[in-house]
């Protein structure tokens, strides 16, 4: 065959392989529109990250107004990204964090991650009277109503810069007195069932499935930079206690959680949304490997076995019932997954491959849901827009059953898939029993990846067409 026509040949392979990628609406009209940023697709294999994706994902989470939780996450999403080695989840190859107990450095090491520091201190300045970080913005808000537990999740950035302020066992200081003032509400002040479950609400006693995001990492990592084992036990049980009233027991979406569960003033609990939210299904799944990573880096993570194990096996009965509904079509799970009359939802869907990544670096044998992980992944590469909204819809973060264009958790969770795609291919996260017990090192692709036989398959073609 002359070479004019292998190369022509080639081509219409390389564009067939690009339209057999999923990539739900990036084909039509809208993808016309004057701000679309086409990104490229990120290799399926090397796991190198999309620098221009998370270039737009950081320039419009920055940009964005944001309430507490969405403080707390964009703090993750700059911290597991741009500092992974100050990251809970650090320990591939080394000793872990530097705040790990054991490991303190004698001087602070380098590539303190500033920007994760000055968010932290915006959220101590805006903490309100009750102690809840992140909360005093305008002067308007109430502090006896709105959400117990979201402010808890600035806590961990606030520990963070209480440790490179050599404050961590000071009995006063800026940063150290932001972090006991949030710490002193959530085990004192908030409400709790009467099993003793920490309610997510200020004024009423509810439970949200948001809260295991927001809270136990909370009382872990404070745990982990004090080595207090209370706290890391306290962090376990608030999960445990949350999933005995949200988990579905049987039926077809059995080891799914509801979404919101109120009490009566006599204890008795009703469901205000009692569906299987997908992005709630990504907060309690991240929550609950976060949780696991401070106990895996604590000098208690022996003698916590079990905990650890109930949070490995808890966290894989999500991934578990939740995959199977992932849609064929899009790779997206609809916004209540399962609901498939339902939207579907680019935040909760990038926010569930995350902790399937996730749970794979920590836990190398549960890997079953990593192909589908990567099919959400190759399915979102192209969905931002230059000014950080998305072609696909996303959850409206203020009305978790209405369709949004964008928000400051989609961009975090964006950022944070990122993230741990990248980590598992390197093999840099601790494992169950610590730094150097998890995924170790690259491997050459991701089994059942999505790109990956695509493109073998184009090439294989052109070989032949060589030979010809």
């Amino acid at each position: 065959m002359r070479p004019c026509n292998v190369l022509s040949r080639l081509a219409s392979l390389l564009v067939a392989a690009a339209v057999a990628l999923p990539s739900s609406t990036a084909a039509t009209s809208s993808s016309l529109h004057e701000l679309h940023n086409l990104v490229r697709r990120a290799s399926a294999g090397s796991g190198a990250p999309n620098a221009s994706l998370v270039d737009t994902a950081r320039m419009g989470l920055l940009s964005s107004q944001r309430a507490s939780w969405e403080q707390g996450t964009a703090q993750s999403a700059l911290l597991e990204y741009d500092a992974g080695s100050w990251s809970v989840f650090a320990g591939g190859h080394g000793n872990g964090p530097p705040y790990r107990p054991g490991f303190q450095p004698s001087k602070t090491p380098d590539g303190v991650p500033l920007a994760v520091l000055s968010m932290a201190y915006h959220s101590a300045t805006a903490q309100d009277g009750m102690g809840k970080l992140g909360m005093s913005i305008t002067g308007d808000e109430n502090m006896t109503d709105g959400s117990a537990l979201d402010s808890a999740s600035c806590g961990e950035g606030v520990l963070l810069a209480a440790f490179v302020a050599k404050q961590i066992n000071a009995t006063r200081g800026f940063w150290i007195n932001a972090a006991q003032d949030q710490l002193d509400y959530v085990l004192n002040e908030a409400p709790r069932t009467e099993a003793g479950a920490i309610s997510h609400r200020t004024r009423t006693v509810a439970l949200w499935s948001d809260a295991v995001y927001m809270m136990p990492p909370f009382l872990a990592a404070y745990g982990l930079y004090t080595n207090n084992q209370s706290l890391l036990q306290t962090a376990y049980d608030q999960i445990r206690l949350y999933r005995q009233a949200m988990r579905f027991p049987d039926g077809p979406g059995e080891g799914l959680w509801g979404h919101i569960l109120a009490y009566s003033a006599n204890g008795t609990a009703r469901w205000l949304d009692g569906q299987a939210w997908t992005t709630g299904e990504g907060w309690v799944a991240a929550g609950m490997l976060r949780t696991l990573a401070s106990i895996a880096q604590s000098p208690y993570s022996t003698q916590m076995a079990s905990q650890k194990a109930d949070l490995v096996a808890w966290t894989k009965e999500i991934l578990d019932a939740s995959f199977p509904l992932l849609d064929s079509s899009s790779s997206l799970f609809h916004n209540y997954m399962n609901d498939t009359t339902t939207f579907r939802d680019t935040a909760g869907s990038t926010f569930l491959a995350y902790a399937a990544y996730r749970l794979a670096s920590m836990s190398p044998s549960d890997d079953t849901h990593l192909a589908a992980a990567e099919k959400i992944y190759q399915a979102t590469q192209g969905q931002l827009t230059r000014i950080g909204s998305y072609l696909t819809p996303v959850v409206n973060a203020l009305d978790f059953g209405a369709q949004g264009s964008t928000s400051p958790e989609a961009l975090s969770f964006t950022m944070l898939l990122e993230a741990a795609r990248r980590d598992y291919h390197a093999g840099n996260v601790t494992g169950v029993d610590g730094p150097g017990t998890g995924r170790n090192g690259a491997m050459p692709g991701i089994k059942g990846g999505v790109a990956a036989p695509v493109l073998v398959a184009a090439v294989t073609a052109t070989l032949l067409l060589l030979l010809s």
